[in-house]
């Protein structure tokens, strides 16, 4: 009985197994998100059947696994159904489609999904959007309802320009819409970026302009109908605007325009709006045109306003010094020569500072020649002084040969020492092949002489080539020998101790070593030697600069702290001598710069850049002054305190800024304008746009294609093309006149203009106000004020201008006088001193920048014709490069610059005549004063290997002829001559045979 009991336990345990098998088998299948087929297998079948003793049991164990599988297989199906209808792009996309029995179905079967803790990444995303739904369905309708209100907000209309303020209103109001969804810890819903924002706004900017466009308040601006540049601009309603305007583009109209139609749409009142304009004239000029618009307008000048500005705070009426030239010239006349300290500082910075500009070693001395040219004097470039030939004069009145011996001589003056200068050596050294000996300096009270050596550190001459280095180093030896020799002390100073900074040191050493002692010179002595050179040209430069100098400082600084700034910032131009230059010239300047403070307290007065500066300071301190458009005519000519006081209007009361300039146009630095002001207009402004006028009303298409290559050469400025509906052949015409027929050229010019209309305009111009002199000519022009009387052409209205005076004008025909080569013609050449380098904003890097726009505003100023009258034998470079477009009425005279000057090596031999007699001299006379009066012998231009003179035909004493160096006897070079055909002209040898004679 055992055995059989135990036989069918085992039996139980194997049909319990495969049951139990079959149940785990069917609960993993269970725990899968898919439907299971119902069927039990037959092995499990036969199991139930053969089992008795638990049969019950297992029987419900398979019926409540069938059950189960019933009740999986049904919610697989509900939620397959579900999976299959849901979308939860579209219930995001409008969560209130969703009724109450759908989200109750969906908690449903968001339940169903809990038994199921392994599902694939399709259906377990399915469940988290599901819960999603069912758990944040009124969190996303909220979220919904915010995004539907921020399209509501992009939905722009375009029926209003979007400024700055209206972005970030809008951009604000969307933010705080918004907040439901960026302040949620989850957000359903992606938000517009502000950068999206920014571009549906500029959408909407652009077509409100193309939709105003046609509006009709743009017919009939001060009698013109605007363009559709002109209308852009204007619709443009940026905090900060500025429009680029070429020549005869039409800024003012524009002006007029904007005036125009802010007050037409109700944008403003007359009193909203406030034009600026920089000068008198211009300002009676705009008030004249928006006066056709509303005579209410408020149009001033930057001077006039902060004067007003000024009156309102303080409760004052100011009386205003206008006379600053005046004053400083009372200040030398009558007060530094009461001022000991001051009349000593003066003449040392004249005496030993200010004509000398260190490190002047170049190549050869023609490149030298040339930039002393330029430093003739070294002041602003609308100086207007005499113009004779350059001289080095001391304090003693002797003419020295070099800017080195000129401060030297002066340097023994100021320090009462005297001198003598190029006295004769006390031994006599003449001989048949060399002059007496004259020493740079003799000291009359010590027997010692001083020689001053041009040579550098190295002890060589860069500015000689090496033959006359050679003949320099010689002569060096040979002085020094002969001291040695006689046992004569001599000094020496060198070039190099000027650039180093230390050449006033150094002698002083020397002097003291060798007893000599300085007196510095007598407060009467100076009073004395400053009324000697008050009335000279070169003192008169030095005037000039501190004035220039000063009124840039006015225009920048309030007080005395700029002068220690400036002081700073001269530590960095470089060698000792200019730093020293310079920080002797600061401490003149503030010594004038205080009496002239003292004046105006005195006198109870205030000066221009005063009303500027101190009216920007007050302004916040007022309720008054208030507008909602500032308008600038011509803002190329700003400067750093008009800069500051138009941003400090802006500010007082938010006010839209519309400016209107040109920097092709830009003329105006020596006077203190600043052109980055312009060129950086949108990082100096709010919410600044930029745009461009192209079409000129003015000029004609012809004289744009030639002048815009002219203009556009300089990379620093702003590219434009210019663009005219008018044609005229050959607008430019060229004129060549000599010395003697500059008036007679310029009848012929007014003649052609008569024979075109008869009453015309016409604008004659020039660099500078002389320069209309030599035209004048009592039989034929005369001038009276600013008008010109031609007596054979009396219907033109003829009037003269300089061409910095013209800016803004036009006229039918325009004629420019002197466009002449050198350093007071056309580009003026006369260099900025490099003072004013520290306070003038920074010049281009371009040569000539502002000459070359100079140029380009007089030849713009034109409706049909500018004339260009320039001398035959220097016409100015500027039209050497306009040469081929333009029209020569008479053939100039070709000077032949490629005979170069044996010998400063940078001029060219022109042609001359002295006493009806020719010769050839060097281009850069007189610092170079190389003639040659073998005319046919540099025509030739057969040089000596030597030497690089010319060769000349000479005959030896059996007459045979030869070729000798021009510059025998200090080169004696022939070369034998061999006659050719074609190598010589007959003629010419027979002709300097006849009136030279054959040298021997």
């Amino acid at each position: 009985m055992a055995k059989i009991g135990f036989i069918q336990n085992i039996k139980t345990w194997a049909h319990k197994k495969t049951v139990a098998n079959f149940v785990k088998r069917t609960e993993k299948e269970l725990s899968a998100f898919e439907e299971i087929e119902i069927c039990i297998p037959d092995n499990v079948t036969k199991a139930l059947a053969r089992e008795k003793n638990e049969k019950a049991y297992l029987e419900k164990k398979v019926d409540n696994l069938q059950k189960r599988t019933e009740e999986h297989n049904f919610r697989v199906k509900n939620i397959n159904a579900c999976k299959s209808s849901f979308s939860y792009r579209n219930i995001i996309s409008d969560p209130y489609l969703i009724s109450s029995d759908t989200l109750f179905f969906y908690k449903e079967v968001l339940e169903a999904f809990g038994d199921y803790p392994s599902l694939n990444k399709e259906d377990s995303f399915f469940r988290d959007s599901l819960r999603n739904v069912v758990n944040d369905i009124s969190e996303i309708r909220v979220q919904y309802s915010a995004l539907t209100k921020e399209k509501e907000l992009l939905s722009f209309d375009h029926q209003e320009y979007l400024d700055y303020f209206g972005e970030e209103k809008a951009k604000e109001k969307i933010r705080e819409v918004l907040k439901p969804i960026t302040e949620a810890p989850k957000a359903y819903y992606e938000t517009v970026s502000f950068s999206e924002i920014t571009k549906k706004i500029e959408e909407n900017n652009r077509l409100f302009i193309e939709n105003n466009i046609p509006d009709p308040v743009f017919l009939d601006v001060c009698g013109r109908n605007l363009d559709e540049e002109q209308r852009k601009a204007i619709l443009t309603n940026s905090i900060s605007h500025l429009t680029i305007a070429g020549a005869g583009c039409g800024k003012t109209t524009t002006i007029c325009g904007k005036v125009k139609y802010l007050l037409a749409k109700g944008m403003a009142k007359p009193k909203d709006i406030l034009l600026l304009s920089f000068s008198r004239n211009s300002e009676v000029d705009l008030k004249n045109k928006v006066s056709q618009i509303n005579q209410g307008l408020e149009v001033r000048t930057f001077h006039s306003l902060g004067l007003e500005i000024l009156s309102s705070v303080n409760k004052k009426k100011y009386a205003v010094e206008d006379q600053f030239d005046a004053l400083i010239e009372r200040y030398f006349r009558e007060v530094l020569p009461t001022d000991s300290r001051m009349s000593s500082l003066v003449l040392s910075f004249y005496g030993l500072f200010m004509q000398y500009e260190p490190g002047l070693f170049f190549g050869n001395k023609g490149k030298q020649f040339e930039e002393l040219k330029k430093q003739d004097l070294r002041t602003l470039q609308d100086e207007t002084e005499e113009r004779s030939a350059p001289t080095l004069q001391t304090f003693q009145k002797e003419n020295v040969k070099s800017l080195e011996e000129l401060a030297i001589a002066n340097f023994y003056f100021l320090n009462g020492i005297r001198y003598e200068y190029e006295a004769p050596y006390c031994h006599d050294t003449s001989s048949s092949e060399r002059r007496q000996y004259l020493p740079d300096f003799y000291l009359l009270d010590y027997k010692i002489y001083h020689e001053h050596y041009g040579i550098n550190e190295e002890g060589k001459t860069p500015q000689y080539d090496s033959e006359e280095e050679k003949e320099y180093l010689e002569s060096m030896k040979w002085k020094r020998d002969l001291h040695s020799r006689y046992g004569t002390i001599c000094l020496e100073t060198y070039s190099y101790e000027f650039k180093d900074g230390h050449i006033f040191e150094d002698l002083e050493k020397q002097l003291s070593g060798h007893n000599v002692v300085l007196h510095p010179i007598r407060p009467e002595r100076a009073s004395e030697t400053i009324n000697s050179i008050y009335q000279g040209k070169k003192f008169k430069g030095f005037i000039s600069l501190l004035k220039s100098f000063l009124c840039l400082y006015k225009a920048k600084y309030t007080n005395y702290e700029g002068f220690a700034e400036l002081k700073k910032k001269a530590r960095g131009l470089g060698d000792s001598y200019s730093v020293k230059r310079v920080e002797m010239f600061l401490d003149i300047c503030k010594g004038v710069y205080g009496y002239y403070n003292r004046v105006l307290e005195k006198e109870n007065k205030i000066d221009f850049d005063y009303m500027i500066n101190e009216a920007a300071r007050v302004l916040p301190s007022t309720t008054g002054f208030r507008y909602s458009y500032i308008l600038v005519d011509e803002f190329q000519d700003i400067s750093y305190s008009r800069a500051q006081f138009l941003k400090a209007l802006i500010a007082h009361s938010d006010a839209h800024l519309f400016a209107v300039g040109d920097d092709w146009q830009a003329i105006y630095r020596f006077a203190g304008c600043d052109l980055n002001y312009f060129l950086n207009f949108k990082s100096e402004f709010q919410d600044a746009k930029v745009d461009f006028l192209g079409n000129t009303h003015r000029n004609s298409q012809d004289i744009q294609d030639i002048m815009e290559p002219f203009i556009e050469k300089n990379p620093d400025q702003i590219r434009k093309h210019l663009m005219s509906a008018k044609r005229k052949e050959n607008p430019i015409r060229i004129a060549y006149y000599s010395s003697s027929n500059r008036s007679l050229i310029l009848t012929k010019v007014l003649g052609s203009i008569y024979q075109e209309n008869p009453h015309a305009s016409v604008l004659l111009l020039a660099r500078n106000n002389y320069d209309i002199v030599p035209y004048m000519d009592e039989r034929r022009i005369k001038l009276r004020d600013c008008s010109i009387v031609e007596r054979k052409y009396p219907g033109l209205k003829i009037s003269f201008k300089t061409i910095h005076g013209s800016k803004g004008l036009e006229s039918d025909y325009v004629v420019v006088l002197n466009n002449s080569d050198g350093p007071y013609g056309f580009p003026n050449t006369i260099e900025d001193d490099p003072i004013l380098s520290l306070i003038l904003c920074k010049e281009d890097n371009f040569p000539d920048a502002e000459e070359r726009r100079l140029f380009y505003v007089a030849v713009t100023r034109t409706k049909n014709i500018t004339y260009l009258l320039a001398p035959e034998e220097a016409p100015s470079v500027f039209l050497q490069e306009i040469r081929p477009s333009a029209l020569e009425l008479n053939s100039p005279k070709e000077e032949d610059k490629s005979i170069s000057c044996p010998r400063c090596h940078g001029g060219h031999l022109v042609f001359r005549k002295n006493e009806n007699k020719g010769f050839y001299g060097c281009s850069n006379y007189p610092y170079c004063r190389y003639t040659n009066k073998y005319i046919s012998a540099v025509r030739k231009n057969k040089r000596c290997p030597v030497c690089g003179d010319f060769l000349v035909l000479r005959r030896d004493s059996k007459g045979h002829p030869f070729w000798g160096c021009s510059n025998f006897p200090r080169c004696h070079y022939t070369e034998e001559y061999t006659f050719q055909k074609n190598d010589d002209n007959p003629l010419e040898i027979l002709k300097e045979k006849v009136n030279k004679g054959w040298e021997k």
